[in-house]
């Protein structure tokens, strides 16, 4: 195993979620429209829906005060999404990310059968050691939970173990926790945050980061 290994996170770091076709979500806006509506705005509910598909669903109930049995049905519309006919492919410098030595993990939270198919439209999958989809709907797992297995299974060395990711408050928080080196992706606008180490706008930043042997 190389000595160098990263932890990756998919959605927002690898692809941008909002290139998915909108009208796939049509479905599911109707669906949660109907379970919804009498508790919140219709712009509420767009926003529910926007955050359901680029976060982990119990994130999002936390963040709405939504009891589990209430999103269900709208997460079961969403699982039964297809990507098939949606072009979908992963940020421009992603090949910066393929060209660097480590070995590297992908650890993903969404539905499996949907995180699977967006792995097959990006035709990524040759370009990890490991994959890891964690699936909120029939696993209790953190990424912290995560995080600690691949740590005591890998034997991995806390500093030369890079956690790569968008979301401050999952991946990097848990990286963090364990001592690992992390950093944020950030390519929409700047953001600062206690959790990370660092913080890039780019794979060739990532890229630039690990080969200068900063840390």
């Amino acid at each position: 195993m190389q000595d160098q290994v990263i932890i990756c996170d998919l959605d927002n770091t690898i692809f941008d979620t909002s290139s998915i076709d909108p009208e796939l979500f049509a479905s599911l806006l109707h669906k949660a429209t109907d379970y919804l509506s009498g508790r919140f705005t219709a712009e509420i509910i767009l926003s529910i829906i926007q955050d359901i598909v680029s976060n982990p669903f119990d994130r999002v109930c936390e963040k709405y005060g939504l009891p589990k049995s209430m999103i269900l049905p709208v997460l079961d519309e969403l699982n039964g999404i297809s990507l098939e006919h949606s072009a979908m492919v992963p940020y421009e410098d992603y090949a910066a990310f393929r060209a660097i030595p480590a070995y590297k993990i992908l650890v993903t939270t969404g539905f499996k059968r949907l995180q699977e198919e967006k792995l097959r439209k990006l035709h990524i999958s040759q370009d990890f050691d490991r994959i890891i989809i964690n699936d909120p709907v029939y696993a209790n797992s953190s990424k912290l939970d995560i995080f600690r297995e691949l740590s005591r299974e890998l034997d991995l060395k806390d500093r030369k173990t890079y956690v790569v990711g968008d979301d401050p408050a999952s991946e990097i928080k848990a990286g963090r926790e364990l001592g690992f080196t992390t950093v944020l992706m950030v390519r929409k606008e700047y953001l600062s945050n206690p959790y990370t180490d660092y913080i890039v706008s780019s794979f060739e930043g990532l890229k630039d980061l690990l080969r200068d042997n900063i840390i």
